[in-house]
């Protein structure tokens, strides 16, 4: 094998050195393009996805989406299909590198060689495959190659190595499903130095000389072919008696192999003694054994004639083609045609679904022809796309479809293929209920809903006069063609020839359907899976066996056995709607002698049951279960049985009691009924169950009291209510997963029985057995039921056997009582539930948690009660106790805080703590039993939680998961502010800012409250246009202020009531616009400004322990325009400005020698001055110019005395104080203001004469210098305040 893969690598290298090489493939005739499409996108595909177009030609004669003729496929000028921008071809350039190019189609001529390494590879082995070409004009420059699957996948290979005129390829398969035969479709390539691409078409070359194609298989085939020494040529499979797969040597080694239990016993049980062993069963039993059912739908139709041409209407051909289809299914056994419409009918496209489906078709096939272009010609079959709905259509269709154009291409009809098309995206209905992609076409997407595959057979143009004649002369050939393409599909056998070989037929009648075509020998009369009843049937005997006697044959319907019927008449009921339930069959005669007649029954709601014979019953008796389809079949007297015959007949009055049981499961819905220990359900799926339902057939003890309680113990919900025999215990459609059951007899059978079952538990595996309502499963490890198995069984029987080894010890599993919580996270939503202290919410994310559901889960019977929590808004306050959800959403209302509690029985046996994640803070430490977790006060929102449920010691008493210090903080004061533009902040507290700086949006309103609750908060603010309001008493839901006015707070005094008056003094600051922060006041002092027009822009407040030293600076909380001391108003630059507007010289030449050149440095040394002293240097600086009249002086002071203030100078000639600077002089004056304005001692040597002479503190505005500064100085501070207006303005 190693040789041969290194002679495969190195064949294109040697091939370029070889001038000519023997081909080994012979060239193919020129024939037409195959039709259908492959998409190839890196990787295997759906082939066909996409139907064909071409601008030039018409489309179809009906509308698109839900019309029933499809989208027409026209021929270009050469007999090619043409393919729209979409197609695979496309696909294939992009991947080899060549973009948006059509290939140029080249002869198979100018292929020299096609090499396939191996005929037979493994999964997990590489094929080679090497191609070389003639007379190409050019190097290669790439490759590649398109596999096409038996199932109808497309892999595309790009080329591993290429060298002048070859290439190879290699291609590796990895997974047991691809494995299949693969054959060379096409070759792409282009040419070095060309932007053209080329393709070469092998499939119009494959013949049975020319095989493109290998096999993939997987690894234990590869072995046994390993193993018969056989690597080329034909090799025989087959399983032997060990049921393991293994090689023949020939064919008919296999046969003989396989024959130890399958043709031999056919011999030696022939149906009849007519049929020779060399033919047994082969004319009947090789045949299909289900009934089928095919709707035969004639496109069109009454007033929709469909597509004209060549003076043909398409409704008139279709229902002639129809006609020929019906006719020629009817020579075949075991099938039954069903036209969904009558001959001028116009039928819409559902209601031609709906009709297959009452009469339960298997299959649909709408009867069409097409319409294009003149040129256009051929058949073509529109099937399933490649959906993962009901993905079985589109096996079925394409199979179907090929089958069909290979008997109508015999006819000499151009096979264009088979095609699908998708519904268009975004548009109706364009998805199937699993999310895949619907069919475009109405009958095949609406058939495909019900479960049944259907095609449309476009079987000729009409528009084509050559395809026109086979449409007008030929009808009955290609209703022929259609019939045997159905026939071979479904493996059908004719009539006639079953009937010249059969010993016994059988005809039903079934509800919808009516009679039946008959049937022979062991095939199924009636129906399966359709939900049909058998309303009655007919037998006959046949050849050999007709000879030698007769067949009786009754049955029992409405309550009571009929009459006996024989040879052909009918037993049962029509028209009635009246259902066989059970039946007798015997034979009489001398055939009684020769043979033995076996039948069984289909019973509703059980199945199949067993074979009875010769005049036993068969079917079920008191249970209202109607038969649906029956078996028969002679055998040679005394011969085996054809199957089981056990449980044939079921009378309810005798019957011992059965149980039946359905699963419903993750993924797959409910499945069918399991009995009687076997298994429900699934294992080593990974898939869980959600539902059961518990059937139980009480046979005797029907009239009593008796029955079946089922308890589910389910995911989320835990213990559901018990429910009765046939009723749903657990959920189906809510993804809830069952994790215990409980299930017991009641009623006089539980005296009788004992009911056992065991279920399969994820990551546990199978569990020992429970009986009789004890729990079984697991409860709180959040582990589903997998399967199920329940036996019944009479009192004093053992126990079923648990399988030691293979099953735990333990039939349930219970977790202790736990508390359940998940949080409502902002941006996030509901978090999954966790339990046991781990954390809910989120941490490092700055998400708060919005709302909790706490819940207690695995909560024992004798433990009654609740756990209940409430949780704390700033907002709103506590709120209400709630048990499950507490908090709100969609609200962006973030907790703060929380108190869990326990009631009842579960208080008295558990504490349950909790902690939370504050934002700001961090994991606080853990409170329990209602107390307060998270903070109040500072707007800090829990953002995650833990909770435990800790079982008390004998004493009472338990250990705290960690440190309980500190579960809680508050605030000691609590405020919030409404700012211009922004609105009401969070609430913050004891110091931190409510508001903002440096953005310009002033406080309108404040809200405040004392956490702790002991007393209350009294505010009065100066709002613009209002001047003073209140005092109001805030409150979480009162302000002081206003809100949706516009109007800025621009003082505000603060003081406390109760006793937190007696405990605390408030304090409170504001920054105030272009002012800033201000000193703190207190109790009830003004804070702000007044007569600025500046609003407060933040403020914040504290509490301090009577005694205690203030926050900081307290000495300047409140200004007005006239104050003296505090910040100044103006700088030295608008000092100057001021000055200069005055239109007075600056004396420099008397100051420059006193320090003070300039006016500028004059200012400086004002401004100098005042800040030493902290007086205003805007009040300073006026007064001097008041005092000097702009240093001109003209009285009693003259300038060289440096005194601005007239410091001493009482007027009579008396000059007052001289200075031996201007910055002293200046310096003398503001000590002099200070002196006047406040109490606080200077910061400098006293330079004032006179400052000891002044009444500390009597004038701290400028008015109050009136009659003290200067006397009588009326209006004297206001014309300074005067002055500074204008010179700030």
């Amino acid at each position: 094998m190693f040789v041969k893969r290194a002679l495969a690598i190195c064949l294109a290298a040697l091939l370029a050195l070889m001038p000519v090489v023997q081909p080994l493939a012979v060239y193919a005739e020129s024939v037409g393009a195959v039709s259908s499409v492959d998409l190839s996108d890196q990787g295997p595909t759906q082939a066909g996805e996409q139907a064909e177009s071409h601008s030039d030609e018409t489309t179809s004669t009906e509308d698109a989406l839900d019309s029933e003729s499809v989208d027409s496929v026209a021929q270009g000028p050469e007999g090619q299909a043409a393919q729209n921008g979409s197609s695979s071809e496309d696909s294939t350039n992009e991947a080899i590198g060549i973009s948006g190019q059509q290939p140029t189609e080249m002869d198979v001529s100018s292929v020299a060689y096609v090499y396939v390494d191996q005929g037979v590879i493994a999964i997990g082995d590489t094929q080679y495959v090497a191609i070389g070409f003639n007379n190409l004009g050019g190097s290669l420059s790439t490759a590649q190659i398109t596999l096409d699957s038996t199932q109808h996948e497309s892999i595309s290979v790009n080329a591993s190595k290429v060298i002048d005129d070859a290439a190879l390829f290699e291609v590796s398969f990895s997974d047991d499903s691809q494995a299949d035969a693969y054959t060379i479709s096409d070759v792409m390539f282009t040419l070095q130095n060309s932007e053209t691409s080329y393709v070469v078409q092998f499939s119009d070359d494959a013949n049975a000389t020319n095989d493109y194609s290998f096999e993939v298989v997987t690894a234990d085939v590869a072995n046994a072919l390993s193993e018969s020494g056989t690597e080329d040529g034909v090799t025989a499979m087959t399983i032997g008696e060990d049921g393991e797969l293994a090689a023949a040597a020939s064919v008919e080694d296999a046969i003989e192999t396989a024959d130890a239990s399958g043709v031999q016993e056919s011999q030696d049980n022939a149906t009849a003694p007519s049929v020779s062993g060399s033919r047994s069963r082969s004319a009947v039993s090789a045949t299909r054994e289900d009934y089928l059912i095919v709707a035969i739908d004639p496109g069109h139709g009454g007033s929709d004639v469909g597509a004209v041409g060549n003076g043909l209407q398409e409704a008139s051909v279709n229902w002639g083609i129809s006609q020929n289809l019906k006719d020629e299914l009817d020579s075949y056994t075991g099938v039954t045609a069903y036209l969904t419409r009558s001959e001028n009918e116009r039928v819409s496209l559902q209601a031609r679904a709906d009709r297959a489906k009452t009469v339960g078709a298997d299959v649909f096939v709408s009867v069409h022809c097409n319409s294009a272009t003149a040129s256009a010609n051929g058949a073509e079959v529109w099937a399933p796309n490649s959906s993962s709905y009901n993905s079985d259509a589109h096996t079925v269709g394409t199979d179907l479809g090929n089958k069909i154009l290979t008997q109508l291409s015999s006819l000499g009809l151009n096979n264009r293929g088979v095609k699908f098309r998708d519904y268009p995206a975004g548009e109706g209905d364009s998805v199937y209920p699993d999310g895949s992609r619907s069919d475009y076409y109405g009958v095949i997407r609406n058939c495909r809903k019900y479960g049944i595959p259907a095609i449309i057979v476009e079987h000729a143009f009409i528009t084509n006069s050559s395809d026109a004649s086979y449409l007008a002369n030929r009808q009955h050939d290609l209703g022929v063609a259609d019939a045997t393409g159905i026939a071979q599909q479904y493996n059908l056998g004719k009539d006639a020839t079953a009937r010249a070989l059969a010993s016994i037929s059988v005809q039903a009648h079934v509800t919808d359907l009516g009679w039946e075509d008959t049937v022979y020998d062991h095939k199924v009369a009636g129906t399966t899976g359709k939900n049909k009843n058998l309303e009655a049937f007919r037998l006959n005997l046949l050849n050999d066996a007709a000879s030698s006697g007769s067949i009786e044959y009754r049955s029992y319907v409405n309550g009571s056995w009929q009459g006996w019927a024989q040879n052909g008449a009918q037993s049962g009921t029509t028209g009635q709607n009246a259902p066989v339930q059970a039946i007798q069959i015997k034979l009489t005669g001398e055939a009684s002698n020769i043979y033995d007649v076996y039948y069984r029954v289909h019973s509703a709601e059980v199945g199949w049951l067993g074979w009875a014979k010769n005049g036993e019953s068969a079917g079920t008796i008191g249970y209202g279960y109607s038969a649906q389809a029956i078996e028969v079949v002679l055998v040679a007297k005394g011969a085996a049985a054809p199957g089981s015959t056990s449980d044939a007949f079921r009378d309810k009055t005798n019957a011992e009691p059965i149980i039946a049981y359905q699963a419903h499961v993750q993924d797959i819905g409910w499945q069918s009924a399991a009995s009687s220990g076997n298994t429900a359900g699934t294992t080593a799926q990974g898939k869980r169950m959600e539902a059961l339902r518990v059937n139980l057939d009480l046979g005797k003890y029907a009239s009593g009291d008796s029955g079946v309680a089922v308890e589910a113990h389910c995911q989320d919900y835990g213990w559901r209510n018990a429910v009765s025999s046939g009723a749903v215990a657990g959920t189906t459609g809510e993804n809830k997963e069952l994790e215990a059951v409980k299930i017991s007899l009641t009623g006089s059978i539980a005296e009788s029985y004992d009911i056992y079952y065991r279920v399969h538990v994820s990551d546990i595996g199978w569990m020992n057995w429970a009986k009789n309502g004890e729990p079984a499963g697991t409860e709180g490890y959040v582990k589903g039921i997998e399967a199920i198995q329940i036996v019944l069984q009479e009192r004093g029987v053992e126990a079923p056997a648990a399988n030691p080894g293979n099953a735990t010890a333990d039939a349930y599993r219970k977790k202790p009582t736990d508390v359940r919580y998940r949080a409502h996270v902002a941006e996030l939503g509901w978090q999954a539930s966790v339990s046991g202290g781990a954390t809910a919410g989120t941490t490092g994310r700055n998400l708060p948690v919005e709302a909790l559901s706490v819940s207690l889960s695995n909560q024992n019977a004798d433990e009654p009660g609740a756990i209940q929590t409430r949780v704390f808004y700033t907002s709103d306050g506590w709120q209400d106790w709630t048990t499950g959800q507490a908090g709100i959403t969609g609200q962006c209302k973030q907790i703060e805080a929380v108190q869990i509690r326990l009631t009842d029985r579960m208080a008295e046996n558990y504490d349950v703590y909790y902690r939370v994640h504050s934002a700001e803070v961090g994991w606080l430490d853990w409170a329990k039993n209602g107390e307060s977790a998270g903070s109040e006060g500072f707007s800090y929102g829990v953002q995650a939680i833990q909770i435990e449920l800790v079982k008390k010691g004998e004493d009472g008493t338990t250990e705290a998961p960690g440190a309980t210090d500190e579960p809680f903080v508050s605030a000691q004061i609590s405020y919030r502010a409404h700012v211009a533009e922004i609105g009401w902040q969070k609430n913050v507290g004891d110091g931190s800012m409510a508001g903002t700086t440096g953005q310009n949006h002033s406080i309108q309103a404040i809200e405040a409250y004392l956490p702790g609750g002991n007393g209350t908060i009294r505010v009065v603010a100066h709002i613009q246009d209002y001047g003073w309001v209140g005092p109001v008493e805030v409150s979480q839901k009162t302000y002081a202020g206003t809100v949706g006015k516009n109007k800025q707070m621009e003082a505000l005094c603060i003081e406390l009531e109760g006793d937190a008056a007696e405990e605390y003094d408030v304090y409170y600051r504001v920054h105030s616009s272009v002012i800033g922060w201000l000193d703190w006041a207190r109790n009830g002092e003004r804070a702000g400004t007044q007569g600025f027009g500046y609003g407060i822009e933040a403020v914040q407040i504290r509490l301090v322990k009577k005694g205690s030293d203030a926050p900081g600076s307290t000495e300047v909380a409140f200004r007005t325009p006239s104050d003296i001391m505090g910040r100044s108003l103006a700088s030295a630059s608008q000092m100057v400005s001021y000055f200069h507007e005055s239109g007075h010289d600056y004396p420099a030449a008397v100051y420059t020698e006193k320090g003070a050149p300039t006016i500028e440095a004059f200012c400086n040394l004002v401004v100098q001055a005042a800040n030493a002293e902290g007086v205003r240097a805007d009040v300073l600086f006026c007064q001097a110019m008041k005092e000097t009249g702009w240093l001109q002086f003209g009285g009693s002071v003259k300038p060289e005395q440096c005194n601005f203030g007239g410091l001493g100078s009482t007027g009579g000639g008396v000059a007052g104080a001289s200075f031996d600077d201007v910055h002293t002089g200046l310096l003398a004056q503001a000590q002099h203001l200070k002196a006047y304005a406040s109490t606080k001692p200077l910061n400098k040597t006293c330079v004032d004469p006179r400052f000891d002479l002044v009444k500390r503190g009597c004038a701290p505005k400028l008015e109050d210098l009136d009659g003290r500064w200067a006397v009588p100085g009326v209006g004297y501070g206001e014309s300074i305040l005067s002055m500074i207006e204008d010179m700030i303005a």
